[in-house]
């Protein structure tokens, strides 16, 4: 695409958090996520136009005396177990919710392991447990003389653990010059045709030490 004629033509929106991975004492790990996340997702759908199927999205009601989550029906688990906290569990049919997160991840048995992983929790439990679950990593700086930390060279990093489910929409117009020949069409297709051979996209800092790097799945275009 790379004409200035055609600066402009393309909208990033910011990318946004659907699926958290988080350790567990009765499995690797578990796929959360939380009902203002999915309403979140399914708002914007709406708005790029990109097709969801209608399902009901899960709520689970905490209340004082303990927390409690969602699972698909198929879950044998009584309680979870994600990081330090205990959840008590609900089962529902979570099939639309699981072919719409499937959609998402460029992994080719992703419904199978959502149908194992996938964990619903009320929107403060996931508040909570992404603000304290997120790694956060020291670094440090050495002055290669003094064999010493450098003024400054300590400080800390937080990082999205990998198997995080991320998306982010495209939208373009035609291009805003009298001479431009590309429509909006024609932009965004050009953008998407850039992950065809080599789905990998690096967001944030820190590329040389392999941070940010994402596999790009198109999920839809709208009309």
């Amino acid at each position: 695409m790379g004409e200035i004629k055609h600066a402009g033509a393309l909208i990033v929106m910011d990318a946004r958090l659907l699926l958290f991975p988080v350790r567990s004492l009765t499995s690797q790990f578990k796929w959360v996520t939380c009902p203002a996340a999915i309403n979140r997702y399914l708002m914007d759908s709406q708005r790029l136009g990109v097709s969801a199927p209608e399902f009901t999205v899960p709520d689970p009601q905490d209340d004082a005396s303990k927390a409690t989550a969602c699972v698909p029906n198929g879950s044998v688990e009584d309680a979870l177990f994600p990081e330090e906290y205990r959840f008590s569990v609900n089962r529902e049919d979570m099939s639309g919710l699981i072919n719409m997160l499937a959609g998402l991840m460029a992994i080719p048995n992703a419904a199978a392991l959502l149908e194992k992983q996938l964990v619903v929790v009320s929107d403060n439990s996931f508040a909570h447990i992404v603000s304290h679950s997120t790694p956060v990593n020291a670094h440090i700086s050495i002055d290669a003389l003094s064999k010493t930390v450098r003024d400054g060279g300590l400080w800390y990093e937080e990082t999205l653990p990998p198997e995080t489910v991320l998306y982010l929409g495209l939208s373009a117009s035609d291009g805003r010059r009298e001479d431009a020949t590309m429509t909006a069409d024609k932009v965004l297709d050009s953008v998407l045709n850039l992950f065809a051979d080599k789905p990998w996209l690096q967001l944030g800092g820190n590329e040389t030490v392999g941070m940010g790097w994402c596999a790009v799945q198109a999920a839809g275009k709208g009309a």
